[in-house]
């Protein structure tokens, strides 16, 4: 049997490393990508476009950079791992999409502001961000969500 963090401490944690608008910021780059599809984009319609997909990444970046993952996994138990396994899975998950990013901001550049939902950077980045995505809802449930949950139980 496993015994859990004090359930103060693990509060704590939970709000420091809940990122408010994160859920946003998936959404944003899941519009940012569908404004690139279609028909041809002017360059600065492509350009304003590309510089949103990096304002959310960035954004992105500078949130998870501000948790120490050694110290976390220092802190939490076993049977706590699953409620911060989110912070884990998306961090892991976003020199991906970076990587993506930077590669579909190249292509999209040099096929002049053009590119369809069926090309396959397209589907590259869309993957990378429904991975994103996913972390974010680990086994079902948001990060948030499973806060809510504990401070219900705190309270």
């Amino acid at each position: 049997m496993f015994i859990s963090m004090d359930l103060q401490r693990k509060l704590e944690l939970m709000r420091r490393y809940d990122f408010q608008g994160f859920g946003n910021r998936i959404g944003a780059f899941q519009a940012y990508l569908s404004f690139c599809a279609g028909t041809n984009n002017s360059r600065q319609e492509g350009e304003k476009y590309i510089e949103g997909l990096y304002r959310n990444l960035k954004q992105m970046q500078q949130n998870y950079n501000t948790i120490d993952f050694k110290q976390l996994q220092s802190e939490i138990t076993k049977s706590d791992r699953e409620d911060f396994e989110t912070l884990f899975c998306v961090n892991k998950d976003l020199p991906i999409l970076e990587k993506v990013v930077n590669e579909f901001a190249a292509f999209y550049r040099s096929n002049n502001y053009s590119v369809s939902e069926d090309m396959e950077i397209y589907s590259k980045l869309n993957r990378a961000i429904n991975s994103i995505k996913k972390a974010d809802g680990y086994g079902g449930v948001l990060f948030r969500d499973r806060r809510l949950r504990l401070e219900k139980l705190v309270s």
